[in-house]
């Protein structure tokens, strides 16, 4: 699959998971059922002047620009000084991934009985599987995207 359409699932998977949690607030107030509300960070600019998103987010290119730097000097390679947007393509896969393993678990341990906030190994099973297909697939298609050419055959 293509780069593209499968951000557009990935962003539709995210979207119809708060809707079935009831947690996609239009005020951008109430957090997703990961703790965050993340269209309120990006949609409001106005969150972005807090100190500690400001720390966060300079610590972060300041890790990663010293990594690629280094190991692109030592390496000598153009490819690894580019290697951090292939990251953080990997990483925009993760926050609805993440999402589907907690909606999975949750929803499955509650159909089989288990005792909610208690580990259950069919629903931790289950939305293993499913998140780590999903995410799987995430992955050979960043890295198809990245190298330029087909990793599966």
């Amino acid at each position: 699959m293509r780069l593209a359409p499968f951000m557009v699932v990935l962003f539709i998977m995210y979207l119809s998971i708060n809707v079935l949690d009831k947690t996609l607030d239009p005020t951008l107030q109430n957090p997703d059922s990961t703790g965050v509300s993340y269209f309120a960070l990006i949609l409001q600019p106005s969150l972005w002047d807090t100190n500690s998103f400001i720390v966060l987010l300079i610590g972060f290119i300041g890790a990663v620009s010293l990594i690629t730097a280094t190991i692109g000097i030592l390496t000598r390679s153009d490819i690894v000084t580019l290697s951090g947007g292939a990251a953080s393509l990997m990483a925009m896969g993760a926050i609805p991934i993440i999402q589907l393993y907690w909606f999975m678990s949750r929803n499955v341990g509650s159909m089989t009985g288990c005792i909610p906030r208690d580990p259950c190994a069919s629903a931790m099973i289950l939305g293993s599987l499913t998140a780590g297909v999903v995410g799987l697939m995430w992955v050979m298609t960043v890295l198809e995207f990245w190298l330029w050419r087909p990793v599966t055959q």
